[in-house]
């Protein structure tokens, strides 16, 4: 479940008398708590909680995730979708567009510039479930 399905989940909860003030309160603690702890995992790592996102994502995919190449091939990426993104690029009239680039910057960067360097499973799969978390999370 998404952060804000959960905090509604909880003030929902709460304003149904299914939990009390006390419970709230802890949940929205616990909450907090995994968020922390997201942040920290991100830093040990050298990512900023956005890169953390995609490389949560790419653990899944990308065979030889552990190897120092995938960082910069994070990084780059993250670099430069938030390029083509501007602030309000989802209330644009050019949203398709934002859309395409990303999926194009995408397959330059796994099938032309990491080529050799990152082995991708189930590359179109990979490539819709980044393309996902990029537009929501930049």
């Amino acid at each position: 479940m998404k952060f804000n399905e959960r905090l509604t989940a909880i003030k929902k909860e709460f304003e149904q008398h299914q939990i009390d003030l006390a419970e709230r309160i802890k949940k929205y603690y616990e909450l907090l708590e995994e968020i922390k702890g997201k942040n920290e995992e991100a830093s040990g790592l050298g990512f900023t909680l956005g890169e953390y996102g995609l490389y949560a994502i790419s653990e899944e995919f990308i065979e030889n995730y552990k190897e120092p190449i995938v960082k910069e091939f994070i990084r780059e990426m993250s670099f430069k979708s938030s390029k083509i993104l501007d602030k309000e690029w989802q209330e644009s009239s050019k949203r398709d567009y934002f859309l395409k680039e990303i999926k194009r910057t995408i397959q330059e960067l796994t099938l032309k510039d990491y080529k050799d360097k990152i082995k991708i499973n189930d590359f179109s799969k990979y490539l819709n479930r980044m393309v996902d978390i990029i537009v929501k999370k930049f």
